[in-house]
């Protein structure tokens, strides 16, 4: 039930443009196997995210995201805009959830993650029937931009940082193909 209930939500999503298209293969894939299917997915992104002084991320926080390589203009206009909130800057790697049914699926997907140089890979529900796996590139870089309406970095600083951001979104799509392939290869 689980399963049938994620595709039809993957489903309204894809329908609505919600989708993130670099994903698009490997959820089709995951929904295709008997045993496999995705609650979660994000090939990865650069954005700006309003957070609280507990740095609580909410509905709503995302003040600019981008799952393809944005311009640095682009970026820096967008932190020039007036915000309510503390701004960070982030670039965060892939994430997948999958569901299997079993325990040993489970330990196999994890394994095949492992071999294929994922080190953040591990469950993070089980129970009789339903185990759910996270797995997480380890590219990730994030830091305070804005603090209400006062910027708080220069922009050649911002420039680097968003260069590094930029470097660590590719390394983390490399490591996303690479596991995307090994899936394909070696879920059964």
């Amino acid at each position: 039930m689980s399963k049938v209930r994620h595709y039809n939500l993957w489903q309204k999503a894809r329908k609505e443009g919600k989708v993130d298209k670099k994903m698009i293969h490997l959820v089709e894939f995951l929904f295709s196997k008997q045993d496999y299917f995705t609650t979660s997915t994000c090939s990865g992104r650069i954005l700006l995210i309003q957070l609280d002084e507990k740095e609580t991320k909410r509905e709503g926080a995302f003040f600019a995201k981008w799952h393809s390589l944005p311009k640095f203009e682009e970026v820096w206009k967008e932190l020039q805009k007036k915000s309510k909130e503390n701004l960070w800057f982030k670039q965060e790697p892939f994430v997948i959830v999958i569901g299997t049914s079993s325990l040993e699926n489970a330990k196999h997907l994890m394994g095949v993650c492992r071999n294929n140089g994922v080190k953040k890979v591990g469950i993070m529900a089980a129970e009789e029937g339903k185990f759910l796996i996270e797995i997480m590139g380890s590219q990730y870089l994030s830091f305070l931009a804005k603090e209400k309406s006062k910027i708080l970095v220069e922009k050649e600083f911002f420039k680097k940082q968003f260069q590094t951001a930029c470097k660590k979104l590719k390394a983390s799509w490399k490591m996303l193909e690479r596991v995307e392939k090994a899936l394909k290869k070696e879920l059964y």
